[in-house]
């Protein structure tokens, strides 16, 4: 898998008192997330009711998106995810089917 593109979805739960707060700072990645090496797209998205927040990314490799979770930004929202969340992020990572 370290020579094709990864794809991730991942949906956030947080707590209703953090949901705005966590939209906030996933917003607040975005470009700089969008400017890292690897990174081919990084997009938020919301439930219809807008309580769960859903992430599709792109990367180039596995190691482009291990990468990620190393970088500072990445490290300083998970770690104010840790109290905000009502159930663990759920997260699959998948490769397109030719």
């Amino acid at each position: 898998m370290d020579n094709i593109n990864i794809f991730v979805f991942a949906t956030i739960s947080p707590k209703s008192e953090y949901v705005r707060a966590a939209k906030n700072e996933l917003i607040k990645m975005l470009p700089v997330t969008r400017d890292e090496k690897g990174c081919i797209q990084f997009e938020i998205h919301e439930s219809e009711n807008g309580n769960l927040i859903h992430l599709y990314e792109e990367w180039t490799s596995k190691n482009a998106l291990e990468n990620h979770h190393h970088e500072p930004h990445t490290k300083r929202v998970a770690k104010k995810f840790e109290d905000w969340l009502s159930a663990p992020t759920t997260v699959s990572i998948m490769k397109k089917l030719s």
